[in-house]
């Protein structure tokens, strides 16, 4: 088994800044057209659903 650094278990632990902004970026989207197509309660799933992804990838630690 690889014996990793502190710096390699900190990039385990918590997500990257990219992987947070892809997830940001596809939260914004799906509540937009989660609104234009099926109105409030669809947009307001998408943003639950984008804060979910961004809590598992570890984006609010």
């Amino acid at each position: 088994m690889k014996k990793l650094n502190v710096s390699q278990m900190e990039n385990l632990q918590g997500g990257n800044n990219r992987t947070c902004l892809i997830d940001g970026i596809l939260t914004g989207l799906g509540i937009g057209i989660g609104f234009a197509i099926g109105g409030p309660l669809v947009g307001a799933a998408a943003a639950v659903a984008g804060g979910y992804a961004g809590n598992t990838n570890g984006c609010f630690k």
